[in-house]
């Protein structure tokens, strides 16, 4: 994060899901068909729209968490 901060060229995108872990069992190696999965993508986040390195990242981890809770909270 730190490097796509300073060069400042690249957004960076989230994408959240929830229920993978159910629908794919890596530990037993079982798929469970018909599980729903939520997915999120949150807005593009450019590092040249903040003025500080940390306000990137405040604005990364601001959007983590909705997404999560839309995904988690709110299916």
């Amino acid at each position: 994060m730190k490097e796509i901060y300073y060069d400042k060229t690249f957004p960076v995108q989230l994408q959240i899901s929830n229920n993978k872990e159910i629908a794919l069992d890596e530990k037993n190696l079982r798929i469970t068909y018909g599980t729903c999965i939520n997915t999120h993508r949150t807005r593009s986040i450019h590092p040249k729209d903040y003025e500080s390195e940390t306000d990137f990242y405040d604005a990364i981890a601001t959007e983590w968490f909705n997404a999560w809770k839309l995904t988690h909270i709110h299916p």
